[in-house]
């Protein structure tokens, strides 16, 4: 048929864009070994490259249906792996010689598309956002074209996560997250099936149960109600086994073995643990969704703000926080301290969120000191993730050092320190004890930002740490300038 060809047709001119097999298997190797970008759907990746070996295999024959969803999925994970990667790695690859896989130039980016013109590295276009712009292309193609499928679900998963690492593109991720969630769901994966084979009851459940992270997480940091309900998800939670030890399960096997997050880590730890965070702060999602933030019952927020802290303090030994850390199993796991540093980011975050429309009332000279404390300990906390964060591999700090939390935490240990002086003159009662430890959190906060310098986050930096720096002043000031 007329739009058969028309679907071959597109999908050899399409695929003259892949890069050679060495580059694709260097960049699909970093996207499937990173510690977040594949979590959950790792188990899709044998399928994944099987599927694109036919379709390179059939090059100028005709296409089959499911060859556009999976040269998505490929021009999806090249792009998100080099997204991740420093600039002068995408400049190197669109500068070189080196001719794609069939001998065409390197691809072209989306407005050499609109307007005929042939690629160039003098378009100034990054090679990761040619290759996203691609597989949205593919994308189309897949939406029209091809049945849904678990890997339709695993490319739009993929291109969240893509969006997800621009902040100022979450609404845009937001779509990509509903449509894998609608899918997923129109396709069953939200249902156990007794009948399948253990290995895709799994992996159907880390792929729904990472959708149910992704949503609830979205949901927290932009204020918009969550899509995916909890009654909806009638499917077991994640098991942390190891992907070799599925591998490994007796092919008569009726249930998978207990796993003891206690014992030791495996890749799968963090999506578990995940998993049961994002369930902990559904309840806060539905208090702030019907009530709003600043209407919630405080006494509920300090009951919110517990249930996380209890959490925290029961988490594994080897995923405590510094200096409660077992890290004997650092060295023997790569990804350990980057899932880590990560969950702890994210456990403060939505600690500190749910405080946030309380923080003038707890700045008040009448409020107890005891909530300041705790606030003070969150932001500390926050202040020594975020520096922990920032010493992790390149590829991976920039996921989990977060500015704006550290301006956020910093600022507020000043105000906190700011009121704690004022009452100390004030009343002529003695300092809190931690006042020194707040001091130094704030010199922290303007340390860790005073180190980035380039572009527009260079300048945001700037003018947080001018601000930072008044207020350590106005800290610093004699009794006689201080005032409420």
């Amino acid at each position: 048929s007329s739009w058969t060809d028309a679907y071959s047709s597109s999908i050899s001119a399409l695929m003259s864009s892949l890069p050679s097999a060495d580059i694709q298997r260097i960049l699909f190797d970093s996207f499937f070994t990173d510690p977040f970008l594949a979590e959950g759907i790792t188990l899709l990746q044998t399928q994944f490259m099987e599927q694109l070996k036919t379709v390179t295999e059939r090059q100028g024959q005709r296409s089959r249906e499911g060859d556009a969803t999976t040269l998505a999925n490929a021009f999806a994970i090249l792009g998100t792996a080099l997204r991740i990667m420093p600039d002068e790695t995408s400049r190197l690859l669109l500068a070189s010689s080196t001719a794609g896989m069939y001998g065409h130039l390197q691809p072209k980016s989306l407005s050499r598309i609109i307007s005929p013109q042939l690629a160039s590295h003098l378009d100034p276009t990054p090679l990761d956002q040619r290759y996203f712009d691609l597989a949205l292309i593919c994308s189309q193609m897949a939406e029209s074209g091809d049945t849904p499928s678990v890997m339709l679900v695993m490319l739009k998963l993929v291109l969240y996560r893509n969006l997800a690492m621009r902040k100022d593109r979450q609404t845009v991720s937001g779509q990509y997250l509903c449509g894998a969630i609608k899918i997923a769901q129109t396709m069953g994966l939200g249902k156990e099936w007794e009948w399948q084979p253990l290995g895709e009851r799994e992996m159907k459940r880390r792929i729904m149960w990472s959708l149910y992270v992704a949503d609830r997480h979205l949901s927290f940091e932009t204020a918009v109600p969550y899509t995916l309900l909890e009654a909806h998800q009638g499917i077991h939670l994640p098991s942390p086994i190891s992907e070799h030890d599925l591998h490994q399960l007796a092919p008569d096997a009726t249930a998978l073995p207990p796993h003891k997050t206690e014992l030791g880590p495996t890749p799968c730890t963090a999506l578990f643990l995940h998993t049961h965070l994002a369930r902990k702060i559904t309840p806060i999602l539905d208090s702030f969704a019907t009530l709003s933030p600043s209407k919630t019952p405080h006494g509920l927020v300090l009951g919110f703000d517990q249930s996380l802290d209890t959490f925290q303090e029961k988490l594994p030994t080897y995923m405590r926080f510094f200096p409660l850390t077992d890290t004997r199993w650092d060295s023997s796991h790569a990804y350990l301290s980057a899932h880590r540093i990560r969950l702890h980011a994210r456990i403060l975050a939505y600690r500190q969120g749910v405080h946030r429309s309380f923080i003038i009332t707890y700045l008040r000279p009448s409020a107890p000191a005891g909530i300041r404390g705790v606030m003070a300990h969150i932001c500390l906390s926050s202040l020594r993730t975020q520096r922990s964060a920032k010493m992790l591999d390149p590829k991976i700090a920039p996921r989990i050092y977060e500015p704006l939390v550290v301006f956020e935490s910093a600022m507020i240990l000043g105000l906190i320190l700011y009121v704690d002086r004022a009452m100390t003159i004030g009343q002529g009662a003695a300092p809190a004890p931690e006042a020194m430890m707040w001091r130094e959190g704030l010199a922290n906060g303007v340390e860790l930002l005073d180190n980035i310098s380039a572009g527009v986050a260079g300048d945001a930096a700037r003018k947080a740490v001018k601000v930072l720096r008044e207020m350590s002043a106005k800290v610093d000031a004699s009794p006689q300038e201080t005032k409420l």
